[in-house]
C-alpha cells in the first residue's frame, strides 16, 4: 500500500519535472527569437543612421553641382 503510494507520488513528480522541464525550453526558443528579431531591427536601425549611409545620401550641393543625384 505505502509502495503503491510511493511510486504514484514518484510519477507525478517525474511528469511535473518533465512539465516544466518542456515548458522552460519553449520559453528559452521565444526567448531566442524575441532576441533575434531585437537583434535585427537594431541593426538596421543602426545601419539607416549610420554617418556610412549618410554620407551617401544626395545633398543639395551635389545636384547643383552635377545636375543630377550623386550616389
Amino acid at each position: 500500500m505505502l509502495d503503491d503510494k510511493k511510486e504514484e507520488n514518484e510519477r507525478e513528480t517525474k511528469d511535473e519535472s518533465v512539465k516544466t522541464y518542456i515548458n522552460e525550453k519553449i520559453s528559452n526558443r521565444h526567448r531566442k527569437e524575441k532576441k533575434k528579431e531585437i537583434h535585427k531591427y537594431k541593426k538596421t536601425i543602426s545601419l539607416m543612421t549610420s554617418p556610412q549611409i549618410l554620407i551617401k545620401r544626395p545633398t543639395t550641393l551635389s545636384f547643383v553641382k552635377n545636375g543630377h543625384p550623386a550616389f
